[in-house]
């Protein structure tokens, strides 16, 4: 067994989250420090191994200084270099984890403080800290965290078409293996009063099958075991489908959305990576529906009502690579390089109809094309913020001369 251990530790090594590591700054690490600053994130190969640096990226002219001082954070931490990849800021402080705990550095004190990383749970809590919510029995209930009590919020969910839960697929199979929280597909408004969830419905899809031929260290079995998960093929009819709803949290109410269903092959709501934006004011989210083969995409504006609108559509004979990673909310979770500005005027929306990937203007009252964002021949990236006091937008590109 250990021959066949050491085998599997070696093909590991060559698995996607492995080798990204190979490519220094191939994954764009840009995180909002305030209104006018973003943290950036550099790597450099040295004589003993990689070293990390943080910057403080001025918005306005470009310019760049130290996050904070790293010989002094490395003197605290009694390390060489800087031993973590991400972080951010809160309050002037910058706050990281490592080795399973939870760091805050104060750079103006030079002081550092840690606790035990808090452990993730499978329940997606509100804004405030307040409430949050999780499923039992396939239905979502939540929990009032001042109040120490439960509510149960729907109840015509079963087994294959359940709330709050996601398409099935290898990776999520793995996770479940190891133990890993399943955090329910449910998406707060910045207010807490709202959250958008599914109902997925995988009932009609075909099983698929995994050969799990190496068991954990805990069981010291030849045996393989089989695994059995629901995944559609490209040549199937039935897919696994998520019915959008909002829910009213002061009421208590779930509100059936008129938004079209959406093929679902994973999470689409998880804190960690969502298909949905809300606007600030927490009156609407809007999430970009591609639908199957990406030959056709929308831009589609949710209402706390459950009313749908769809300002922006656009099909092609082709391929629609419509869905880049943006970072707009500031950490990277939402995937789609689409916005809608605060006052709820114009929507940025990417595509590919001229050959190049280019960021265009709608009006978001009517959808008419107003003009293109980017110029020709540019090829966009991602769109990382938008300015919309100062009507600027900041992304990243490729093929500039």
């Amino acid at each position: 067994m250990s021959d066949m251990k050491t085998k599997y530790m070696a093909a590991e090594k060559l698995l996607p989250w492995n080798t990204k590591n190979d490519v220094l700054n191939a994954d764009l690490c840009a995180k909002e420090y305030d209104e006018s600053h973003a943290i950036i994130r550099r790597q450099k190969r040295t004589p003993t191994g990689i070293e990390t640096s943080f910057y403080l990226l001025d918005l306005e002219n470009g310019t760049e200084a130290d996050l904070f001082d790293a010989k002094k954070l490395c003197a605290l931490l009694n390390t060489k270099q800087i031993p973590f990849e991400s972080c951010s800021a809160k309050d002037g402080k910058i706050c990281f984890e490592m080795d399973q705990l939870s760091y805050e550095y104060d750079p103006g004190r030079s002081t550092l403080k840690s606790r035990e990383a808090a452990k993730e749970r499978s329940v997606c809590i509100s804004p405030d800290e307040t409430k949050e919510v999780f499923v039992r029995d396939c239905n979502l209930w939540m929990r009032d965290l001042k109040k120490d009590c439960e509510v149960q919020l729907t109840y015509d969910g079963e087994k294959d078409c359940a709330y709050g839960t996601y398409g099935e697929y290898s990776g999520y199979i793995s996770a479940k293996i190891r133990g890993e929280p399943e955090i329910p597909d449910v998406l707060w408004s910045p207010d807490g009063n709202y959250f958008l969830t599914v109902k997925l419905d995988q009932r009609d899809v075909k099983d698929l099958y995994i050969i799990q031929s190496y068991d954990e260290e805990d069981r010291e079995s030849i045996r393989p075991r089989l695994i059995t998960y629901k995944c559609a093929f490209p040549e199937d009819e039935k897919l696994p489908m998520a019915e959008f709803y909002i829910c009213d949290v002061n009421e208590r109410k779930m509100i059936r959305t008129d938004a079209p269903l959406m093929a679902d092959g994973g999470p689409m709501l998880n804190p960690h990576y969502t298909v949905a934006k809300w606007t600030e004011d927490s009156k609407s989210v809007y999430l970009t529906h591609v639908e199957r083969a990406n030959k056709a995409a929308s831009f589609i504006m949710i209402h706390t009502d459950g009313t749908c609108e769809t300002p922006v559509h656009e099909t092609t004979d082709t391929f629609l690579n419509i869905r880049s990673y943006g970072t707009l909310d500031g950490f990277g979770t939402y995937c789609a390089s689409n916005y809608l500005t605060e006052d709820k005027r114009i929507i940025f929306w990417q595509s590919e109809r001229d050959g190049f990937a280019r960021l265009y203007a709608y009006d978001a009252q009517n959808g008419k094309l107003l003009y293109p964002l980017t110029p020709e021949n540019v090829i966009v990236g991602a769109l990382i913020a938008c300015d919309d006091e100062n009507e600027k937008i900041y992304f990243y590109a490729s093929n500039l001369s």
